[in-house]
């Protein structure tokens, strides 16, 4: 045997490549890549993080219940390649990406004043930012604040945007009360999405002045304030992500609109690549579909094509479309990403996030082959169909050298 190996070690190998590869290609390919997290609410502890094919088709639960799961306000994947959830707005719980085990209570409840928050990103620096609200010791509208921890150890690191930062209050409305949405610009810039309707009127914040402000991205300091309050319509902006095309897209509920017939259920682009990040460079990407609820004046259910109600967070997809969760209708909805069209005429995914779960916000996608602007985020990537493809292809060439030789070497023998 040995002998015969030897007679043909070129061809051995190749082949042994070949074979690796086609394994790799199987096994690997079709897993994770395209599968979709959605976190939902439901009654109290009853939490879960459900997983949805590349075709809406729902999976089962990745993970549900376990210590603390409730409500996941958002879901990421961190550096670690493992699954991070922010749960019941005060800690952030972390799971085997591969078998949705509990791990560990990453960063402890309530740690550093955390009670109130709305989103969680890891940063370019590896590191996990948290949009906090009502901490206790701060003072302004809602106590908003950034929060930083160590992305490895969940240390706390201090506060990155401070609660009050801006121009500040009491009378500018350009100040950091209510943090809702984050996002790291490929620009460098730390985007914010926040509602000062405390600092204005703390009375009954009937005043409206949802905004998207701009902070440097590595010290925190206050920029300016590129997509200005009361500007569009914009209403709670719970959703922020950097699309394939390096610009922010911001969802809206729009239902109030200070004054102003409602501009419900956006998605707003800022363009974040002309260099002039100011009013005329945003537009409706997802135009308005004028529903308040689900229903249709009267009670009768709307169409099924009618859109997302209540827009919550917002991912690009492996494909390039946008995939929003519908806080209203219990749905993830699909947009195409050039156009901002609905994609299938209906709701992407809907089992899985009704009946006894509702609310749907945090939402991402397995890491892998996904049409993304260029920043560095330090996420473990799963291999890619097109990186196992070249294994299997080098090993397919290995094949047709093993028979060339093969073939050369019976013909010098004859």
């Amino acid at each position: 045997m040995y002998k015969i190996i030897r007679g043909y070690y070129p061809q051995f190998i190749l082949t042994i490549v070949f074979l690796f590869g086609v394994i790799g290609m199987f096994s690997a390919a079709p897993v994770a890549r395209a599968d979709l997290l959605v976190g939902t609410d439901g009654p109290p502890g009853s939490g879960a993080v459900r997983r949805f094919n590349n075709f809406g088709t729902y999976l089962g639960d990745f993970t549900t219940g376990g210590p603390g799961l409730d409500g996941p306000a958002a879901v990421q994947f961190g550096p670690d390649g493992n699954v991070y959830v922010l749960s019941g707005s005060n800690t952030v719980l972390r799971y085997n990406s591969t078998t949705g085990v509990f791990i560990d209570e990453f960063i402890p409840t309530g740690s550093n004043g955390l009670d109130d928050a709305k989103d969680m990103i890891f940063g370019p620096d590896g590191n996990l930012y948290l949009a906090n609200n009502e901490n206790p010791a701060n003072t302004i509208g809602e106590g908003g604040e950034v929060l930083r921890f160590n992305g490895t150890t969940g240390a706390f690191m201090g506060t990155f945007i401070q609660n009050g930062a801006g121009l500040g209050p009491p009378t500018n409305v350009d100040t950091v009360s209510e943090a809702m949405s984050m996002a790291f610009g490929p620009d460098g810039f730390f985007y914010l999405g926040n509602d000062p309707r405390e600092v204005l009127d703390p009375e009954d914040g009937d005043i409206q002045g949802y905004m998207v402000m701009r902070f440097n991205g590595t010290t925190g300091q206050y920029i300016d304030t590129p997509f200005p309050p009361n500007f569009l319509g914009l209403h709670d902006p719970n959703g922020m992500t950097i699309g394939p095309d390096c610009n922010l897209y911001i969802s809206s509920e729009g239902l109030s609109n200070n004054g102003n017939p409602p501009n419900p259920n956006v998605i707003y682009r800022l363009n974040l690549t002309t260099g002039n990040n100011t009013p005329d460079t945003i537009e409706e990407f997802v135009p308005s579909n004028g529903f308040l609820d689900a229903d249709l004046p009267g009670g009768q259910p709307g169409p099924p094509n009618r859109g997302m109600i209540e827009p919550e967070k917002i991912v690009f997809g492996p494909n390039g479309d946008l995939y929003v969760t519908s806080g209203d209708t219990a749905e993830v909805w699909r947009y195409n990403g050039t156009t901002g069209a609905i994609v299938g005429g209906g709701a992407f995914a809907m089992q899985g996030l009704g009946a006894d779960s509702s609310d749907p916000k945090g939402i991402t996608f397995f890491p892998g082959e996904s049409l993304q602007c260029d920043i560095p985020f330090p996420v473990a990537q799963i291999p890619t169909l097109s990186q196992w493809g070249l294994v299997a292809m080098a090993g397919a060439l290995g094949i047709i050298a093993f028979l060339v030789l093969t073939i050369r070497r019976k013909k010098a023998v004859a």
